[in-house]
């Protein structure tokens, strides 16, 4: 008599989870499944389950359930080498989502869980083949675009529909003299401020001018989203050096961008 062993067959779950952020929104992509057909009929729908990441852990948690997801057939992946392209084995297919309605310069957690014909609750922890990623979605950025010794520029990363306000913080403490106002119903995502030194009280000395510049999502309160941009200007007799430097108040120092770009005069 002869022992047949049969394989067991690796249950389905969610590979490769990636997600793309954007000020408010991520793009979620996964894979699920493998070559049996029979993973796929018994899918119903995905559950995906996403939280504020906070010092003092989830907050905000929300679920979607996913169930016109868009997808696609992936056979076979194929890993880049430096001499040939090899073969890593075959795989599900990959599904596509958004997440919307998030708030930006947030780092949120998102789970994605398969929900089959046979699940007895929709929301149950102890699903099999759920995969977890952290995302962090964008927050404001700027850089130098322009310096002279009368003026600067400094191009502000806003992203669409932005109806908070980019203003200048003057030297002397004074009251704001710089400022734009965003169009909320605009899909413009970045915007130009202009910054006359004198006029908008830059801290102006022979070799460097600094500028304080603060963005705001939202008037007139501060929200964690706000953000405080020092901007350097630089320049000597031959050459004129942008350097723009993105400061959060005191919170993190070591968090600085720095942009140089040499320019004639």
């Amino acid at each position: 008599m002869t022992e047949v062993i049969l394989p067991i067959r690796e249950q389905a779950k969610v590979l490769h989870l990636i997600g793309e952020p954007d000020f408010r929104d991520v793009r979620l992509r996964w894979e699920y499944g493998g070559n049996e057909d029979e993973d796929l009929q018994k899918l119903l729908a995905f559950q995906i389950h996403y939280c504020e990441l906070q010092a003092w852990g989830q907050y905000r948690c929300r679920t979607k359930v996913v169930d016109n997801f868009e997808e696609e057939r992936s056979s076979r992946m194929t890993i880049e080498t430096t001499t040939n392209k090899v073969p890593a084995g075959k795989r599900g297919r990959t599904y596509t989502t958004y997440i919307s309605g998030l708030r930006m310069a947030t780092t949120y957690s998102f789970e994605v869980r398969p929900v089959k014909r046979e699940a007895r609750d929709l929301a149950d922890p102890q699903s099999i083949g759920s995969k977890i990623i952290i995302v962090p979605t964008k927050g404001f950025s700027a850089r130098a675009t322009q310096c002279l010794p009368h003026a600067s520029e400094v191009e502000v990363s806003t992203g669409p529909f932005f109806g908070g306000r980019i203003a200048v913080e003057a030297a002397d403490g004074g009251p704001e003299r710089c400022s734009l106002q965003g169009n909320p119903n605009s899909a413009q995502d970045a915007y130009i401020l202009r910054i006359h030194h004198e006029e908008c009280g830059s801290e102006v000395n022979e070799t460097t001018v600094a500028t304080y510049v603060i963005v705001q999502e939202n008037l007139p309160i501060l929200t964690h989203s706000t953000r405080r941009f020092l901007v350097l200007c630089t320049y000597k007799p031959e050459t004129l050096t942008v350097r723009a430097g993105i400061n959060l108040p005191k919170t993190n120092p070591g968090d600085v961008l720095l942009e140089t770009k040499p320019q004639g005069i």
